[in-house]
């Protein structure tokens, strides 16, 4: 029997939150990955 998570950690980088944009926080892009 394999293992089960029950959680995981993803870290993401402040660059990948930025989006198009490239600055700051672009809501669509982290509502895409939450």
């Amino acid at each position: 029997m394999g293992i089960q998570y029950k959680r995981i950690l993803l870290k993401v980088s402040g660059e990948a939150l930025s989006g198009p944009k490239g600055t700051g926080f672009d809501e669509e892009t982290i509502a895409s990955i939450c």
